[in-house]
């Protein structure tokens, strides 16, 4: 693609605030026309109070609409009851707050965390059946496409160099966000029964943002992207308690903390770049921040240096791109727990059921290496996702069981769901 044509195209479809102002118009309006034929004719019995919650979703992938959430609160005239979940999102962005000013009294950089604690909160709250869990996913895949778009179009003809789109857009992020919309793409195939149509929509919308994520070259993503893929082949090991067991709380945990104390990866991670033609040796600088994060993360163990002061403590000036090293190096190991908590409670219920193992193991396969050499852990899609997915066990619950031997699951024929509310068509 020419430079001017390339121009062009940036100018026609990358998110101005003008563009994703009407494309969020379009996207609402849609989906009230979903939730009107979900219900009926009257469009008063649609959950006004989700509109700004489908909007931060469809938002997410550029990482802004948070301060749309108050607005659904206020509009649901309720405020939730909190449960383990809450309770730790609101422990840690409360500890993160804390370290922020005693270390640096003023304005505190962590209040972007209350602002994510309160996008958890309403995901986990507001939504209260499966339609409503699909409409949120089907805005954010929705979002994903909108970035992916321009991603493809802009990429060069090869992945083995580095490059950035015209605006300013942080490439890592972009193939993070994608990699997260296939995984919610998959999520809505696995909740409802799909019809002809909606499973070409869903083949489509995850090829282009598998598209999108090769195009951005980012090599967590793809990497992640291929994890994903194998799990979801390997029907045995996703559907076992065992194999939910060993990912949960074996090996994602394990090589967070070996990567992240030094105990291994260094050495060893650099190996992955064979499989790319962009190799730098350091993993594009990881290699070489790590060792100041640990160091600094010594020097304060319980609690930290502070929000996003780590950059100007390193000569690098960079992040520390791994999500244990930045919540330990911002907030110490106080944080960390908190932090992890917070995910592990998030998917405390997965046990049980066969789809939420499926799913639950899907998402941490594919984020492990985004947590491990990444920042992710103050995204906003990120947090909404863990919201959704702390809503799966109980949603889960909602759907059909077989009754007999000769039941239609029984026989092969897809599930249906539950009650008319559940379905998106």
């Amino acid at each position: 693609m020419s430079g001017a044509a390339a121009s062009v195209t940036a100018t026609l479809i990358w998110p101005t605030p003008t563009a994703i102002g009407i494309s969020s118009a379009l996207g609402l309006v849609a989906l009230a026309w979903l939730g009107r034929r979900g219900h009926s004719n009257s469009w008063s019995k649609w959950p006004v109070h989700l509109l700004p919650l489908h909007l931060a979703a469809l938002l997410a992938p550029s990482n802004s609409g948070l301060l749309l959430i108050p607005l659904a609160f206020v509009l649901a005239r309720r405020w939730p009851r909190l449960g383990a979940v809450d309770v730790l999102a609101v422990a840690f962005t409360a500890w993160a707050t804390y370290c922020d000013t005693r270390h640096f009294p003023g304005p505190a950089g962590s209040q972007f965390y209350w602002l994510l604690c309160l996008l958890l909160l309403a995901t986990r709250h507001l939504i209260t059946n499966v339609r409503e869990f699909v409409s949120v996913c089907i805005a954010y895949i929705a979002g994903c496409i909108y970035v992916a778009v321009p991603v493809i179009a802009q990429a060069p003809a090869s992945t083995g160099a580095d490059w950035r789109p015209t605006s300013n857009v942080n490439i890592n992020y972009t193939a993070y966000v994608l990699l997260t919309g296939i995984v919610l793409t998959i999520a809505v195939g696995a909740l409802v029964q799909p019809h002809g149509k909606i499973r070409i929509a869903q083949v489509i919308a995850a090829l282009i943002l598998a598209a999108g994520i090769w195009a951005t070259g980012t090599r967590a993503a793809l990497l992640g992207l291929g994890a994903g893929i194998a799990f979801t082949l390997t029907r045995k090991l996703t559907a076992s308690r065992t194999g939910w067991l060993l990912i949960a709380t074996g090996f994602v945990p394990v090589a967070l903390l070996s990567v992240a104390l030094g105990w291994y990866g260094d050495a060893q991670l650099p190996e992955l770049e064979r499989f790319f033609n962009r190799q730098t040796g350091d993993l594009s600088g990881r290699l070489d921040v790590w060792p100041y994060a640990r160091a600094i993360w010594e020097s304060a163990e319980l609690t930290g240096v502070g929000m996003n002061h780590f950059r100007a403590m390193n000569p690098l000036g960079i992040g520390s791109h791994n999500i244990v090293l930045t919540l330990g190096v911002d907030f110490g190991w106080i944080g960390v727990i908190l932090y992890a908590s917070m995910v592990g409670a998030a998917m405390a219920g997965f046990g049980r059921h066969v789809r939420c193992r499926r799913l639950g193991g899907l998402l941490l396969l594919s984020w492990v290496l985004i947590w491990a050499t990444g920042h992710w852990e103050a995204a906003s899609a990120a947090w909404l996702v863990l919201g959704l997915w702390s809503r799966l066990p109980e949603l889960v619950d909602s759907l059909p069981r077989p009754t007999a031997p000769f039941s239609s699951v029984s026989r092969g024929e897809p599930e249906k769901l539950l009650h008319p509310t559940a379905a998106i068509v």
